[in-house]
Formats: structure tokens, C-alpha cells, sequence
């Protein structure tokens, strides 16, 4: 009965030490570089150009250099996306509807300009 117990308890903690996490990284490095970047994308009706800036390696401001879509239509985009990727660190943000393809534009020089960032 002795050994039953022991080998009971041995069981238990290989268990107890298999069900166990690791503990969670508090920081992850960046694979950006500090600077000034602009990237391109295609929008409805021309090309998109944004600049991103990246501080301390985190993406610290998003502007749009130049767009040529429809005004009124391309605004709420052209607001809406660059907080977004500010908000979420990265380009993956939703679109806004009924200006689709100038938030793709945006997000398409938004990827562009982060690559060129890229460590």
C-alpha cells in the first residue's frame, strides 16, 4: 500500500508540472527601426502615400501625405484608419465601409512604409 502511495504521488506531480505555463514575456522587441517612413498604396481613384513614424520602437504617428479619392467618401477612411493603426500597433485593422478600397490603399502604404521599417 506504501508504494502505491508513493508511486500515486510521483504521478501527481509529473501532472501538476506538465499542466503548469510558462510564464508570460512581458515585452516584446520590436522589428522596427526609430524613423520617419512613407509607403504607397493603390486608393479608388490614385495612389495613397502615408508617412508612419516609429519611436522607440512603436508606431507613434500616421499621416496621410497625399490621397486623390473621392472627398466626402474617402474622409471617414482617411480619419478612421491611421487611429486605428495607431490604437492596434499594426496595419491588421478593419476597413471602414463605403470607403473600402481607400482603406485598403492606406493600409497597403501602411504595411509598405512598416516594411521599410523593418530592422
Amino acid at each position: 500500500m506504501k508504494k502505491l502511495s508513493i508511486l500515486f504521488i510521483i504521478v501527481m506531480l509529473f501532472a501538476l508540472v506538465g499542466c503548469s505555463s510558462s510564464p508570460a514575456a512581458t515585452e516584446t522587441e520590436s522589428n522596427w527601426k526609430d524613423g520617419s517612413y512613407v509607403g504607397t498604396g493603390k486608393g479608388y481613384q490614385s495612389d495613397i502615400e502615408v508617412e508612419v513614424v516609429i519611436e522607440g520602437g512603436k508606431i507613434a504617428k500616421v499621416e496621410i501625405v497625399s490621397a486623390g479619392d473621392t472627398p466626402g467618401i474617402s474622409d471617414a477612411a482617411i480619419d478612421a484608419i491611421p487611429e486605428a493603426v495607431l490604437e492596434a500597433q499594426s496595419s491588421e485593422v478593419d476597413v471602414v465601409s463605403n470607403a473600402t478600397r481607400t482603406s485598403e490603399g492606406i493600409i497597403q502604404a501602411v504595411e509598405a512604409a512598416l516594411k521599410n521599417a523593418e530592422k
